[in-house]
């Protein structure tokens, strides 16, 4: 009983590996939040700030964001 879930969290962390492609917004496994812009076999490279890319190994990136993060201005 305890298996089946953890092997459904496994077959989602592979199809989202399997589906990285440049230009989408990620989310890595430490909270960082930035724009692939590479996407090679072991690493990707991560756009985190305008000019910044960092170089992560593919593992890192936990989920695919799909909606806004920045924060919502009060006024």
């Amino acid at each position: 009983l305890v298996l089946r879930p953890a092997r459904a969290r496994q077959r989602d962390f592979q199809s989202t590996q399997q589906a990285l492609a440049v230009g989408e917004r990620v989310m890595l496994a430490s909270g960082i939040f930035g724009e692939l812009v590479s996407v090679d076999d072991d690493v990707v490279g991560l756009r985190v700030a305008p000019d910044t890319v960092i170089t992560v190994k593919r593992q890192a990136v936990a989920t695919v964001v799909t909606e806004p993060t920045a924060p919502e201005e009060d006024h």
